[in-house]
C-alpha cells in the first residue's frame, strides 16, 4: 500500500500506556501508528502535532508574583499583618510601623533569594540539547524536540537523552540509564522485538526506551509511542505537580502561630472578664490599647526576620557547594535530616567503570582479546563501545592497541539479557579465525571445556565469588579457533577459558570515606 494513501492522523483514542506495546511486532505498530520504517511525511507530522500538541511537559512557570505570595502565605505573617492593622486602627502607629517594617524585610529577603534560584534554574535549562534526529519523508532530518510526534522514527546514540517514549526497532549493545524513573543507578540492557509477556513495570520493558533516560552506550532506531504528557515521564510529572508538601519549618511555624493565637485570645477574654468582675464596666478604647500592647508583647515580630536571615545564610553556603535552593524552607528540612540513605553508584561514586584487576595466566593476551571483541575493531559489523570496553582500553598499553590493526571483525552476536554474553568472530591476517566470547562468568564457565595456562574451574570460581562480594563487576572471556567465515550460537561451546576482568566504580573525591 502506498504511503500517500495513509490517513494523516492516527486514532486519537490510542491509549499511550507503554505496556500494550511491549508484546507487539514492528509491523503491528507500523499499522497502529500509520507509519513505516522511513518515517512520516512532513504534512502528516504537522497534522499529528495539532492533534497531540508539542512534545513538552507543561509546568506552571514560577513568576515573581508567585514567589511574593509564597513569602506572605504563612500563618505567622498573617498574624503580624492583623496585629499591624489593629495597631493602626487604634492609633498605635509606632507599633504598626515596626511590625510592617519587619514584614517587609522578611518578604524582601525571601523574594530576592528565591528569585535568584529560579533565574539560575532557567539559565541551566538553556544548556539542555533541544534537537533530535528523526526520519521524515524517508530521509534523516534534525528537528526541535518539541516537534516530535507519535509515529515518528527517531535515532539516538551514546550520550543522548531520550526525548520521548519509543519502541526499539533496531539497536546494538544498547545500555540505558533509567535511574531518573526507577531510582536504580545500574544501567540496563535493551533489546528490540516483542516480549513474550506484557511488561507491567518500567524495569520489565526491555524493548522500550523511556523519555528522560540516558543512552550509556550503543545506538538505536525507535518508533515514537508517547510524547509530552502522554509519556511515562509526563505522567510522573503530573502526579508530582499535584503534590503540595509542607516543610518541617512551615509545620512548626503553623503550630507556633496557633499557640500564640490561643494564648492571646485566652488572655484577652480572661482579662476582659476579670475587669468586668472587678470594676463592673470597661473602657473599650483603653481595653483595645491594652490588647494591642499584649499582642505586640507576646508576638516575636523579629522571629520571621531572624529565621529568613538564618535560612538565607544556609542557602548561600549551599550555593558555594553548587547547590541551588529553590525554597528557603527546604534548608530547614535539610538541617533536620538525622539519617540520610543514599544510593552508591553515581551518587557516592563516579558512576563509571575502572579496570581493577586482570586475572589470567596470560594477562597481555587477555587484554588483547577483550579489545578484539569490542567496538575498537569494528568494520563490517555494527557495534558500540560499552563501559567495560572503555575501561579496558584506558588501561591498555601501546603494544595492545597496535595489535588491533592486525585483525578485523566479520560477525557479531550481541549481548542480550537472556544470553548474558556477546561473541565476535575475528579474522587475522594469517591463520584461522578466532571466536571470542565475553560476558557473565557463570555463563562462560558453562561454555568452556579448557582453562588457559593451568587455571582450574574451582580456582576461578572462588576468585570471582570473592571479587563479587567486594562489590566489583566481573567480566569473563574465552575463545576458540574457528575455521569458517560465519557462525551461530551453536558454535559458542567447547571454549578455552582465558581469564576475567574485575571492575570497580571509584568514590567521588567529594565523598567522605
Amino acid at each position: 500500500m502506498a504511503r500517500t494513501a495513509r490517513s494523516c492522523i492516527i486514532n486519537t483514542q490510542i491509549n499511550m500506556n507503554f505496556s500494550q506495546y511491549t508484546t507487539k511486532t514492528e509491523e503491528e505498530l507500523f499499522s497502529l501508528f500509520k507509519t513505516s520504517a522511513g518515517g512520516l511525511f512532513e504534512n502528516e507530522a504537522g497534522q499529528r502535532l495539532k492533534t497531540y500538541g508539542l512534545n513538552q511537559i507543561k509546568t506552571k512557570e514560577t513568576t515573581l508574583w508567585d514567589i511574593f505570595l509564597r513569602q506572605i502565605k504563612t500563618p505567622f505573617v498573617y498574624l503580624l499583618i492583623v496585629a499591624a492593622i489593629i495597631a493602626f486602627v487604634v492609633g498605635e502607629s509606632t507599633d504598626a510601623w515596626v511590625i510592617a517594617i519587619f514584614i517587609l524585610i522578611n518578604v524582601t529577603l525571601g523574594l530576592v533569594q528565591e528569585a535568584r534560584a529560579e533565574r539560575a534554574i532557567a539559565l541551566l535549562k538553556k544548556y539542555l540539547p533541544s534537537k533530535a534526529r528523526v526520519l521524515r519523508d524517508g530521509i534523516e532530518k534534525t528537528i526541535d524536540k518539541p516537534l516530535i510526534v507519535p509515529g515518528d522514527i527517531i535515532l539516538l546514540e551514546h550520550g543522548d537523552i531520550a526525548p520521548v517514549d519509543l519502541y526499539l526497532l533496531k539497536c546494538e549493545n544498547l545500555i540505558v540509564d533509567e535511574s531518573v524513573l526507577t531510582g536504580e543507578s545500574a544501567a540496563v540492557y535493551k533489546t528490540p522485538g516483542p516480549l513474550k509477556k506484557e511488561a507491567k513495570e518500567i524495569f520489565e520493558a526491555k524493548n522500550i526506551v523511556f523519555a528522560g533516560t540516558a543512552i550509556v552506550s550503543g545506538e538505536l532506531k525507535g518508533l515514537v509511542i508517547g510524547t509530552g504528557k502522554n509519556a511515562v515521564l509526563g505522567e510522573i510529572a503530573k502526579l508530582v505537580s499535584a503534590i503540595k508538601k509542607e516543610s518541617v519549618y512551615e509545620k512548626n511555624l503553623l503550630k507556633f502561630s496557633r499557640l500564640i493565637l490561643k494564648i492571646v485570645v485566652v488572655m484577652i477574654v480572661v482579662i476582659y472578664v476579670a475587669n468586668l468582675a472587678i470594676k463592673g464596666s470597661t473602657n473599650i478604647l483603653n481595653y483595645s490599647v491594652f490588647c494591642i500592647a499584649l499582642i505586640v508583647g507576646i508576638i516575636p515580630e523579629a522571629l520571621p526576620l531572624i529565621v529568613v536571615f538564618s535560612l538565607s545564610n544556609g542557602a548561600l553556603k549551599l550555593a558555594k557547594q553548587k547547590v541551588v535552593v529553590r525554597r528557603l524552607a527546604a534548608v530547614e528540612d535539610l538541617g533536620n535530616i538525622e539519617i540520610l540513605c543514599s544510593d552508591k553508584t553515581g551518587t557516592l561514586t563516579e558512576g563509571k567503570m575502572v579496570l581493577d584487576k586482570v586475572f589470567s595466566g596470560d594477562k597481555n593476551k587477555c587484554i588483547q582479546y577483550a579489545l578484539l571483541s569490542s567496538a575498537f575493531v569494528k568494520e563490517e559489523i555494527e557495534s558500540s563501545l560499552t563501559p567495560f570496553d572503555a575501561a579496558i582500553m584506558a588501561q591498555a598499553d601501546g603494544d595492545a592497541r597496535s595489535f588491533l590493526n592486525e585483525f578485523r571483525s566479520i560477525k557479531e552476536i550481541p549481548f542480550s539479557p537472556e544470553r548474558l554474553i556477546n561473541s565476535v568472530l575475528i579474522k587475522p591476517q594469517k591463520g584461522n579465525n578466532i571466536l571470542i566470547i565475553k560476558g557473565a562468568p557463570e555463563k562462560i564457565f558453562e561454555l568452556s571445556s579448557q582453562f588457559h595456562d593451568g587455571l582450574s574451574l574451582k580456582q576461578v570460581q572462588e576468585q570471582t565469588i570473592k571479587e563479587g562480594k567486594m562489590g566489583k563487576r566481573i567480566l569473563a572471556i574465552a575463545y576458540k579457533e574457528l575455521n569458517k567465515e560465519t557462525y551461530s550460537e551453536d558454535d559458542e561451546k567447547d571454549l578455552i577459558f582465558l581469564g576475567y576482568f574485575s571492575f570497580l566504580d571509584p568514590l567521588k573525591p567529594t565523598a567522605k570515606k
